[in-house]
């Protein structure tokens, strides 16, 4: 029973994969980088600076056979989406990436990303269009390797573990306590320009279990926005989803979540409005 309970969860929760079911020897085949060939026409695109031939070539080239190198996801995240393109780039961008997540979740040596990149994009006073997009990818390759080191019981050897652990870099955790008042508060953060949109799950269970990681999209119609309360409560799910998986990630959650409720008490106490606290 301990062990099934591991497996209640699922991994990424991605569109365009609900249903799919691949075969027994897609599965146990070991990915490998894709040809050189092909990926010389990716770097071509990259060196033009010609975005639609980039995501275009990576999506017909990334398979569940074939993953990108780990330089080309870092392309994607830090030349295109934290970039200020136009919505459908954004979408397109962050699209792929949710894609190369599921069909190659990303660990310890493969992620895309690093905390400096975060804290940067987190901690900067104009922000680019795409960093919910951003944020919500970073918690969705935190979420997928957490729950495929629980199952294993390797959780030291986790994204998480490397820079959400309270034993070992509790000061990234206060970070995120600090970025999570500071989106409650409105203090440094303002809504994207693109439409955020809820993606429809297949069940009531599906979309509970899985509100911090449902992706929005950005949307060319303006006449559509959500409201300010949706995008903070968006924000303050995926900030919460980091701080619970800060609490699981040590073998003393007891303790680390004693830790984090002293810093988040002393950020509190200086919350003016009480609805906000």
């Amino acid at each position: 029973l301990n062990k099934l309970h591991y497996f209640k969860r699922s991994g990424a929760q991605h569109l365009f994969f609900q249903g799919v079911a691949f075969n027994r020897e897609t599965q146990q085949m070991n990915p490998e980088l894709i040809p050189s060939g092909k990926l010389s026409m990716v770097h071509t695109t990259m060196e033009e600076n010609f975005i639609e031939g980039t995501l275009h070539f990576l999506n017909e080239f990334v398979s569940c056979r074939y993953c990108p190198p780990k330089e080309i996801v870092s392309y994607l995240i830090t030349q295109i989406l934290l970039h200020p393109h136009q919505g459908e780039i954004l979408k397109d961008t962050y699209m792929l990436l949710m894609k190369i997540q599921t069909l190659h979740p990303a660990n310890v040596s493969t992620v895309g990303w690093d905390w400096t990149l975060l804290k940067y994009i987190m901690e900067d006073e104009e922000k680019p269009p795409g960093w919910l997009l951003f944020l919500q990818y970073v918690v969705q390759t935190l979420e997928d390797d957490f729950q495929h080191n629980l199952r294993l019981r390797l959780l030291q050897k986790s994204i998480a573990k490397k820079v959400l652990s309270c034993d070992k870099c509790f000061s990234n955790v206060k970070e995120v306590v600090e970025w999570l008042v500071a989106a409650v508060t409105g203090v440094g953060f303002t809504q994207p320009l693109e439409q955020p949109q809820e993606v429809s799950s297949t069940s009531a269970e599906t979309r509970a279990e899985c509100s911090s990681s449902a992706p929005w999209l950005p949307s060319t119609n303006q006449a559509e926005v959500a409201p300010p309360a949706f995008f903070t409560q968006k924000v303050m799910l995926l900030l919460q989803r980091m701080l619970s998986i800060a609490v699981e990630v040590d073998r003393s959650p007891n303790c680390s979540s004693c830790k984090i409720a002293d810093v988040m008490f002393s950020f509190i106490l200086n919350i003016p409005l009480r609805s906000q606290r």
